[in-house]
């Protein structure tokens, strides 16, 4: 696959979600609700590159936060490799999602798919476990997602909310 590949998969996305992929910067910026994801082609291991604020960490649950991070981290054993982070600059986590770019017109992975649906879905996920924390240990054992689609590593986050 090829740069070419990356910017017909993200314009059909954006063309599906009825998003102007003109308008769309070179940094590959939009709005997912009120969150802020960035969409752009990782060249050498051409994947799509998935950059998601999920916002501040409250520094009573920094900890906590991000324990559940590493480990979802340390879990996930899908082709959709899912990156926690904490911004250096700013304090907010960062989920990257790296996605094949081969697949982004597949059912399984269709680029207007993730940002549509399985995005917010994460959002919401996170959002759960930053307001209500850690409320059972994680259940890494069954290997089924909560979020469809999206592995072992957001089944992990999903089990703490």
């Amino acid at each position: 696959m090829s740069q070419s590949s990356f910017q017909y998969s993200f314009a059909r996305a954006c063309d599906q979600l009825g998003v102007d992929a003109a308008a769309i910067g070179e940094d590959g910026a939009l709005a997912v609700g009120d969150t802020q994801v960035f969409v752009d082609h990782a060249e050498p291991a051409d994947l799509c590159r998935i950059v998601i604020d999920l916002g501040l960490v409250p520094a009573e649950r920094a900890a906590e936060l991000s324990r559940v991070m590493l480990e979802a981290n340390c879990v996930d054993a899908t082709d959709i490799l899912l990156v926690f982070s904490l911004h250096p600059a700013n304090g907010h986590a960062v989920l990257t999602m790296f996605v094949p770019v081969a697949g982004l017109d597949s059912q399984r992975h269709d680029l207007a798919v993730l940002l549509s649906e399985r995005v917010p879905e994460l959002i919401d996920a996170w959002a759960e476990i930053v307001e209500h924390g850690v409320t059972a240990p994680p259940d890494t054992g069954s290997g089924q997602a909560l979020v469809p689609g999206l592995g072992d590593g957001m089944a992990l986050l999903a089990s703490h909310a």
